[in-house]
């Protein structure tokens, strides 16, 4: 049950990184045509593009987080116990934990301060840019408490999906 909610919850947060991804492609494409071909760039184009950059890298890296996508070093692994890497594992899952922890801590910190500017080509508040550090955090717990269950329960971890 857990593990369908989870797979819905990240299969959501992947849906919306290609929504982001697309929106970011057609206003890069705006932008460009509009600066070359008609000698004026639309003013929401270029914020458009980095709100949508910030918030699909840091969304990227969580569901890669639970994938186990991110880069390792495993050139010792063949010479530990498999006891000795199952607590490296954990021992990496609490750190992350504190990472993310500091993530959502000081997104939400950031997030507030910047609440009274404004982005001025989109008109919107400049802590919808921000807030995809702390939104990001909370992904990162949710995929690296999904990690830590799975080396605790001795199931296999995730792998990401090959092209």
């Amino acid at each position: 049950m857990i593990e369908k909610i989870l797979n819905r919850f990240f299969w959501l947060a992947e849906f919306l990184c290609k929504v982001m991804m697309c929106i970011q492609i057609v206003c890069v494409a705006f932008v460009v045509v509009g600066r070359f071909v008609f000698s004026k760039t639309p003013a929401w184009g270029e914020e458009t593009t980095l709100l949508c950059l910030v918030w699909v890298a840091l969304i990227s890296a969580a569901i890669t987080l639970r994938e186990n996508g991110h880069m390792r070093i495993t050139a010792f692994d063949g010479r530990m116990s498999k006891r000795v890497i199952f607590v490296l594992d954990l021992f990496c899952d609490v750190f992350l934990l504190l990472f993310a922890g500091m993530m959502i801590k000081e997104g939400l910190n950031l997030a507030k301060i910047t609440s009274m500017s404004i982005l001025p080509g989109l008109r919107i508040k400049s802590s919808w840019l921000y807030s995809a550090t702390w939104v990001s955090g909370i992904v990162f717990v949710i995929a690296i408490l999904e990690n830590a269950w799975r080396t605790l329960t001795g199931k296999e971890p995730l792998k990401a999906p090959e092209d």
